[in-house]
């Protein structure tokens, strides 16, 4: 049930609001660039959003990182710094995402959606305020698929 709620809540962004990070068997990305941000994030792309980190597995887009941000493109950059470090929390990202040669595992998607464009919760009757709903969707993605979300923060909630 979890799972097609995510979906479903999903679905009228992905075709928009997706920028490809990496494929499978790729050298991690290292950096976006900012017209790729603002294809996918709308002609404000250092707007308040929520993200979702997905890969590609059997036909399936699962999440494995959700958040929110003020501004997408330095909050990437920040993301994408740690990946390649892999310190502290982003020593549990390399050891998800990555092989031990250093390449993408799994094609990597990125879903940024601009607050101003969520129009629902993914709960019924739920706030659409950005705290409440990386809550939401982070409650959702850890039961729907527990195990694989790398969020410390509001995890199994």
């Amino acid at each position: 049930m979890q799972r097609q709620r995510l979906k479903a809540w999903l679905e009228p962004f992905l075709p928009t609001h997706v920028v490809d990070l990496a494929r499978a068997g790729a050298p991690p990305p290292e950096v976006i660039e900012a017209p790729r941000f603002h294809e996918r994030a709308g002609d404000h792309p250092h707007v308040e959003s929520i993200y979702l980190l997905l890969v590609e597995e059997d036909g399936d887009l699962v999440p494995v990182y959700i958040g929110r941000t003020k501004d997408p493109v330095k909050r990437w950059a920040q993301h994408l710094k740690g990946l390649h470090q892999g310190e502290r929390l982003y020593a549990r990202w390399r050891q998800a995402l990555l092989t031990p040669t250093g390449r993408v595992r799994q094609a990597l998607k990125l879903v940024i959606i601009p607050v101003s464009d969520i129009r629902s919760a993914p709960l019924p009757n739920f706030p659409t305020s950005t705290g409440a709903l990386e809550y939401q969707l982070v409650s959702i993605a850890s039961e729907a698929y527990p195990g694989r979300l790398l969020n410390h923060e509001g995890n199994r909630r």
